[in-house]
């Protein structure tokens, strides 16, 4: 795409659009939600509720929130990535 066309500004509008959509829902929105997946597990964990409905698969509550964390750092690092490549292009590289 050529800088200033009106193709370029276009894709320039969709590139600005998916990197503040995407720190809003998969970064902010991703912990946001983990509050209250971790608050509700914890809850049951600790309440015995997850043992007396499921005896025995509590750790599937753990895994879930071990994997939660894991994908929550994932999130982070991803939009690292994207602000590199913002970077990038800023500079001129």
């Amino acid at each position: 795409s050529t800088p200033g066309s009106a193709y370029g500004t276009l894709i320039f509008a969709c590139q600005v659009t998916f990197t503040f959509l995407f720190l809003f829902y998969r970064v902010i929105g991703w912990w946001k939600v983990s509050y209250h997946l971790w608050s509700d597990a914890l809850y049951v964990l600790k309440g015995g509720q997850a043992e007396l409905f499921r005896p025995g698969k509590s750790f599937i509550l753990y895994l879930f929130l071990t994997l939660n964390v894991l994908l929550g750092f994932l999130q982070v690092y991803w939009f690292g990535l994207i602000v590199q490549k913002i970077v990038e292009v800023l500079s001129g590289a």
